[in-house]
């Protein structure tokens, strides 16, 4: 699956000039894994590329717009000659060489008051292509990637034993285990069984322990009834163990 931060942060490396394999090595020095760096180039890329073609399109529309005027200025500077010659069309030269020399000739012939055209000649196509070319930009370096989202939750993750706490009638120890930030399972490592007695009360008693431990991700639970030695012991192990699991 594709990652929207990480196809905006595409996006806008790619308008502005960053390369491709750049990106990609940028998003992979910061942890994201290669299969959500494709898929998320693949949904950027395209919309990358529709952000660039407005560019290539004002370009072509200046080009066009340069022609046009030079189009214009000759034909304004022609009917110019024509009126200044009385509008007789030239008999024996070319439209092009007798448009030449009556320019050339025109600041010394023409009387005041007569506007004169520019002597400039009009721009090639080599000389226009190279105005309408647009100056390229400056590599810009590529900004840091976003870092892939760490979970949240209370713990860190990992198996932690808490300490061993008197129950009267014997020892009560248990062991934490985090998983995802949060307190996956409560395991009894020690508890009362010097008495038939004490099997029977803290095998019904331990299942409901470690059921609210993980309903509070915590050592604050209720004391259960018949079994408050055990309930108080089990307590003062859990609670250790996850300040063992804390941040």
């Amino acid at each position: 699956m594709y990652t929207p931060e990480l196809v905006a942060y595409i996006r806008q490396q790619r308008v502005s000039g960053i390369p491709p394999e750049t990106i990609r090595l940028a998003l992979i020095s910061s942890g994201w894994s290669t299969e959500d760096i494709r898929n998320s180039f693949a949904v950027a890329l395209p919309s990358a590329q529709a952000m660039v073609q407005p560019i290539g399109l004002q370009q072509s529309r200046t080009g066009t717009k340069i022609l046009l005027s030079a189009g214009l200025f000759i034909v304004s500077a022609t009917y110019v000659l024509w009126q200044y010659f009385g509008g007789q069309p030239a008999s024996t030269a070319s439209p092009a060489i007798t448009q030449a020399s009556t320019l050339q000739a025109a600041p010394t012939s023409a009387p005041a008051g007569t506007p004169v055209p520019s002597s400039s000649p009009p721009l090639t196509t080599s000389e226009i292509a190279k105005k309408t070319t647009s100056t390229p930009r400056a590599s810009t370096p590529a900004a840091p990637a976003p870092k892939p989202a760490k979970p949240a939750g209370l713990y860190v993750d990992g198996t932690y034993t808490g300490s061993v706490a008197n129950a009267y009638y014997g020892m009560v120890q248990v062991e934490a285990v985090v998983q995802n930030g949060r307190l996956f399972d409560v395991k009894f490592l020690r508890y009362p069984s010097s008495h038939s007695t004490s099997v029977f009360i803290n095998q019904q008693a331990m299942p409901y322990l470690t059921q609210e431990a993980l309903q509070a991700q915590s050592a604050n639970v209720n004391i259960i009834s018949g079994a408050t030695f055990t309930s108080q012991a089990f307590q003062q192990s859990l609670a250790l163990a996850l300040a063992k699991a804390k941040h």
